[in-house]
């Protein structure tokens, strides 16, 4: 056999899979940095919930925790990321029987900012 038969057919072959592959790395690349960058957008597009105006001393962590159970009920399960700089909102993460998600709440009012379902918002 005589590679300068096959030649063309290798090479057109071999043309359509690195065209295929380049493809779906690219696809793989623009995936990674939108999901590199939809944390941040987030936080920018909805920062209703995620930024307060400090005023004056935070609320008890417990003052909190008594409005998630009066929000979510007593059988729900909380935990609770504390602000990491002031104007940050208190992040809890809740797990009940009909609902999971986030919520927001003030931590110097204690007031709830808002939340959004386990799959809701850009970065889910």
């Amino acid at each position: 056999m005589s590679w300068r038969r096959w030649r063309p057919a290798l090479l057109k072959v071999h043309r359509w899979l690195g065209l295929t592959a380049g493809l779906l790395l690219m696809l793989n690349a623009f995936t990674g940095s939108l999901m590199l960058g939809a944390r941040p957008l987030d936080r920018v597009l909805n920062a209703q919930l995620f930024e307060v105006r400090p005023a004056g001393q935070a609320v008890p962590l417990e003052a909190i925790r008594q409005a998630l159970v009066a929000d979510y009920g007593s059988k729900a399960r909380f935990t609770l990321r504390p602000p990491r700089e002031p104007g940050e909102s208190i992040l809890v993460y809740v797990s009940s029987d009909s609902w999971q998600g986030q919520a927001h709440y003030d931590p110097y009012s204690g007031r709830k900012l808002g939340a959004r379902e386990e799959h809701e918002g850009f970065a889910n």
